[in-house]
């Protein structure tokens, strides 16, 4: 077999299997290409093709595609002597094909080369030479290859060459960046005619200026004296311009404008830019007038990269200088168009603008000044930015508008309700400028004053309103609220069902205001229970319902009665699922504040209406309706809150009579791991509810589990477990049948499903709650799972498990490891059993003489590049647990660690120098706390990336 396939891997076997791929249709080709391209062959065999096959576009585009692939991720295959020869047959295969597809892949393996080739010194001079005087296809060529070196420098991180690399990379691309906007502006002079081939090169011209301005960081100096940087301009007034060519020119003034952000060193080219964004604003109109929406929104991301850009001061100097406010209102006059697009583009704006002031309120707010001062100085700061928060309210009520013939309420996916989320999370950051009760005050009287009756109309002004409804406070003057809910009950049940959905969620964001004016209550209720029987309203009535029952607990005691009644009425409602459990979870914030009878003969109540369907679909076999029963359930317990001295818990009775049923189900649907998912859910929110009166359940719960898990191993079990040790390990009596559940839990896991460092990169949710459980016992008992016989195997898994890409996996495992070391010098495991401290201790020194170095030596690997950036401090804690706990020991494992690093690729790319290795031992045996620990290891990080 082995020499069938060596036979393949020629030029011939390669090109029988392109044409069998994509001329005969024959999926199974692509496996074996695929083969080919990690083979070393396939250096050789892409250069034959590009060769040989010069004009057949599919078989060029796979070899260049190959090339590229080659030199991004086997670069260390190729032997010194024959990089400089790689080179020239790149330069060579990019100007002859005839593919520009190939071309493109062509431009990128030349990108990729000059960033790990270290002995190609000056790249962006050698393209030049090359490729320089130059024909359309040179041009595209050059720029292509010019754009992709800028991009692939700093945007692709999955090429580790290394910060070291890449800011030498920086520095060169830097020195040439005036050279290489002289190349670009030639270029764009040798074809500024009109025609196809000449607007691609101008695209190319405008998007590789566009690169190196935001890559290179280019000096004011050169930037302010290059055409190519004021060229875009032209072609921005040029509303018959080629959308593509438009659109290219927009981005490069955006990347103009993106550099103005650091006004301390681009000030003189801000300067520039400004008159000349302002003169597109006459153009914006005339694309708005003609109906073209593409180029309009073009320009609005050029206006709204102006606003960012000038940010810092917009928002700490409104009016003064790069302060000035044209920028703002030009993004409202965008907003005027009424375009979702052009909406969309600014959101981002909005949000940050918000997060800028709201941080300059904070700094007057603790400042040491006296409250007077700090009141007018507030006030000068969100004064100037009221009247725009109030314009951005005004032209969304248009945007916000349900067309006029929409039916039912808007479908959770379609793009008008997620637009609608994003603008409702960002009128919520903007809202502390006016004050939540000034703007629906000004909602309700644009609504008014504007003779809005209309129902999409209404609508639209309801739903903003719905949007300050939270951030009113309770305390405020209701009169608004006040009118807002007479327009709210004078809504018939005939309107449409839009607009009575948008009135629920309006009394669901007033639930805070009604704890504190109970009085309305009751209208509320009448309200909504009056619509839960209308199609489409349901479950909006049931999260209404249940959003004010959370607010108002104690409030809603004299309606308690009726949320029964309406449980009761489920079924002939017609309520779906989620709806259903979003009442049975109103019941339960309100039963846990009635007597203690009463919450048992509720809950009894809706258990055994509940436990009748849940019983049919178990005899019926029907997973998902079991699943929604067992949900239905787990909400009823979910959220009840009983703190009255009753013992036992009120609702233990009613819990130990479900068990036999959910000790039935946990035996019959063992295989469906869905069902033992949400069993586990169920029965984890009735011991957390119980508490220590659950303790008569834990047995035969243990029992249930350990059973079960032996047939099928489900994780879910897992995590139920470390629920169990986490209520009763304080219970003297519940440790031996805990220890005992560990024990077997170990077993099975240990020796049957995590064997392997492969077993546990494909079962990350088993060693997630596997390593979870152990957590709770070094939390609770630690010493009982240190002298389990199988504790060194715990252990050596956990370290294998410390390089695991799967984020909650490894946060398991890193945790374990932390709680692991701190456990030895916890203080109060010691004031409560001397003797089993002492005990414990002598068995954990063991375990970190014999697995210190290792556990070190993974921690380093990780911040070598070994796990994702994100899960970097993981490792950072329980090395600094290392720290605080083993000081000494932990400079000699470190020395140890630090002294296997990889300083230099294959390739004799540097990744790491002496002088860094030493000052981040430095740095990781000095550090002055936690965070400090996660910095080190994160700029250390930075060198492997």
């Amino acid at each position: 077999m082995a020499s069938q396939q060596q036979s393949l891997f020629q030029l011939e076997g390669v090109m029988q299997m392109l044409r069998a791929l994509y001329v005969e249709g024959k999926t199974e080709a692509s496996q074996w290409l695929e083969q080919f391209q990690q083979s070393v062959e396939a250096w050789t065999i892409s250069d034959q093709i590009l060769q040989k096959f010069s004009k057949e576009n599919v078989a060029c585009y796979f070899a260049a595609s190959t090339m590229k692939m080659k030199i991004f991720s086997s670069y260390d295959q190729l032997p010194a002597e024959t990089r400089p020869v790689l080179r020239d047959t790149l330069f060579n295969h990019v100007t002859t094909t005839s593919s520009s597809e190939a071309r493109t892949q062509l431009c990128l393996a030349i990108a990729y080369l000059a960033l790990q080739m270290v002995e190609w010194t000056e790249p962006v001079q050698t393209l030049i030479e090359r490729l320089s005087p130059f024909g359309t296809v040179g041009a595209v060529v050059l720029l292509q290859t010019l754009m992709y070196l800028a991009e692939e420098c700093y945007n692709n991180e999955r090429l580790r060459v290394g910060a070291n690399r890449r800011d030498e990379m920086y520095k060169k691309l830097r020195t040439s960046s005036s050279t290489t906007l002289q190349v670009v502006e030639a270029a764009l002079e040798m074809h500024q005619s009109a025609g196809a081939l000449d607007d691609g090169v101008k695209v190319l011209c405008f998007r590789c200026t566009s690169s190196w301005l935001r890559m290179c960081n280019v000096p004011d100096s050169t930037l302010t004296q290059c055409k190519i940087v004021f060229a875009p301009f032209e072609i921005a007034k040029d509303v018959d311009a080629d959308d593509k060519l438009y659109e290219s020119a927009c981005d490069c003034i955006c990347s103009a404008l993106f550099v103005c952000g650091n006004t301390a060193e681009h000030a003189a080219l801000a300067t520039q830019l400004v008159p000349s964004v302002c003169s597109l604003v006459d153009t914006f109109g005339k694309c708005v007038q003609t109906g073209d929406s593409t180029k309009a929104e073009d320009l609005c991301r050029v206006f709204t990269e102006m606003a960012e850009s000038f940010l810092e001061h917009i928002a700490n100097t409104p009016g003064d200088g790069f302060g000035d406010l044209f920028s703002v209102h030009l993004l409202l006059k965008c907003l005027e168009t009424g375009s979702v697009p052009i909406a969309k583009i600014m959101l981002d704006f909005w949000f940050r603008l918000s997060e800028e002031v709201f941080r300059r309120k904070e700094s007057i707010e603790y400042s040491a000044a006296v409250q007077q001062v700090k009141d007018a100085e507030i006030e000068a700061t969100l004064a100037p930015f009221r009247p725009i928060v109030q314009d951005i309210v005004r032209h969304l009520t248009r945007l916000m508008m349900l067309d006029a013939d929409h039916t039912g309420v808007p479908a959770t996916n379609s793009d008008m309700k997620e637009f609608r989320t994003d603008i409702f999370d960002m009128l919520r950051d903007v809202a502390f400028i006016n004050g939540s009760i000034n703007l629906l005050a000004f909602i309700f009287k644009s609504m008014v004053d504007g003779e809005q009756t209309a129902w999409n109309q209404v609508e639209a002004h309801l739903w903003l309103a719905e949007t300050m409804c939270v951030g009113v406070k309770p305390e405020e003057d209701s009169a608004v609220v006040l009118e807002l809910l007479k327009i709210v009950f004078s809504l018939s049940t005939d309107v449409h069902v839009a607009l009575q959905s948008t009135a629920l969620g309006v009394l669901s964001e007033l639930a805070r205001w009604l704890n504190m004016h109970p009085q309305y209550l009751s209208d509320v209720l009448t309200f909504v229970c009056n619509r839960a029987h209308i199609t489409g309203l349901g479950l909006s009535c049931m999260t209404a319902i249940c959003d004010i029952a959370e607010a108002c607990q104690k409030n809603m005691l004299p309606h308690f009665d009726t949320l029964l009644q309406v449980a009761a009425a489920i079924e002939s409602l017609k309520l779906d699922s989620s709806a259903a459990i979003q009442l049975l979870s109103a019941i339960g914030y309100v039963v846990g504040h009635v007597t203690p009878e009463k919450i048992q003969l509720s809950v009894q109540q809706l258990v055994q209406q509940e436990v009748r369907g849940l019983q049919a679909a178990g005899e019926a076999r029907h997973v998902t309706l079991v699943v929604q029963y067992l949900d239905r359930v787990a909400a009823i317990f979910k959220n009840i809150a009983f703190t009255g001295p009753s013992t036992p818990h009120p609702c233990q009775q009613v819990i130990i009579n479900l068990w036999p049923l959910l000790s039935s189900l946990g035996t019959e649907f063992v295989m469906e791991s869905q069902v033992m998912e949400h069993w586990c859910r169920l029965i984890r929110f009735c011991l957390r509810l119980l508490e220590s009166s659950g303790k008569p359940l834990l047995s035969p719960l243990l029992q249930v589990l350990v059973t079960v898990y032996d047939r099928e191993q489900h994780s879910s079990f897992l995590y139920l477990a470390s629920v169990c040790v986490d209520l009763f390990a304080t219970d003297a009596e519940c440790v031996p049948v805990l220890t005992s559940m560990m024990s077997h839990f170990s077993d099975r896991v240990l020796t049957s499903h995590l064997t392997s460092y492969a077993d546990l990169v494909n079962n990350p949710h088993t060693v997630d709650d596997y390593y979870r459980l152990c957590v709770r016992f070094m939390q609770n008992i630690p010493l009982s799972l240190i002298q389990l016989p199988c504790m060194a195997s715990i252990v050596s898994r956990a370290l294998a498990g410390m390089l695991l890409q799967h984020r909650e996996a490894a946060a398991s495992v890193s945790r374990f490891f932390t709680d692991l070391v701190r456990c030895a010098s916890d203080s109060t495991y010691a004031s409560q059993s001397p003797a089993n401290a002492e005990q414990l201790k002598k068995h954990l020194d063991t375990l970190l003489d014999q697995n210190g170095a290792a556990l070190v030596s993974q921690v380093i690997m990780a911040s070598c590049g070994a796990v994702p950036y994100h899960m970097l401090n993981l490792h950072a804690d329980v090395l600094y647990a290392l720290f605080c706990v083993a000081p000494i020991p932990l400079t000699r494992w470190l020395q140890q660690a630090l002294a296997s690093v990889q300083r230099t690729t294959s390739t004799g790319l540097e990744i790491v120098t002496e002088a860094q290795l030493a000052g981040y031992y430095a740095s990781l045996t000095t550090v002055s706390g936690q965070r400090a620990m996660r910095c080190a290891m994160q700029e250390f990080y930075s060198l492997f990336r």
